[in-house]
C-alpha cells in the first residue's frame, strides 16, 4: 500500500489534483459489505483464464423488479487450484490492490469472499 501511494503520488502535478484521485479517497463508495453470496443470482461466464472463470451475475433485492437489481461481473477462483498451486498471497495481494484503485479502465472490487469450493 505504501508503494502505490508514492506512485500515485508522483504522478499527480505538483500541488494539484486529479478527476481521478477523489474517488479514490472514499473508499467506502467502492467497498459493499452488505453484498452476500446468498443474494447473488449467477448467469452466463462471460471469460476465463488460467486461475479463475468471471461470470456475470445479479443481486437480488426483492423489493424491486429484476430489471432494476445491480448487475456485477464475478471473479470465480477455485480454492482446490488456489491450493495446488499456492495462489493464496497472490490472491490476497489482488484483493488488497484492487480495494485501493478507482480509475475508468479498471473494474471496481465491491466484495470479496469464500464460498464451498470457491473464492468470489
Amino acid at each position: 500500500a505504501r508503494r502505490l501511494a508514492e506512485y500515485r503520488r508522483r504522478l499527480l502535478p505538483e500541488g494539484g489534483t486529479t478527476p481521478l484521485s477523489a474517488p479514490s479517497s472514499l473508499s467506502s463508495a467502492v467497498y459493499l459489505p452488505s453484498l452476500k453470496f446468498h443474494k447473488l443470482v449467477f448467469g452466463r461466464d462471460l471469460g476465463s483464464g488460467a486461475f479463475s472463470t468471471v461470470r456475470y451475475c445479479k443481486h437480488v433485492q426483492p423489493d424491486t423488479t429484476r430489471s432494476h437489481w445491480p448487475e456485477y461481473a464475478v471473479k470465480v477462483i477455485s480454492t482446490l487450484r488456489m491450493d495446488e498451486l499456492g495462489y493464496h498471497a497472490s490472491v490476497n495481494r489482488e484483493i488488497s490492490i484492487l480495494r485501493l484503485l478507482t480509475h475508468p479502465g479498471v473494474a471496481r472490487l465491491v466484495g470479496s469472499f469464500r464460498f464451498r469450493e470457491g473464492a468470489y
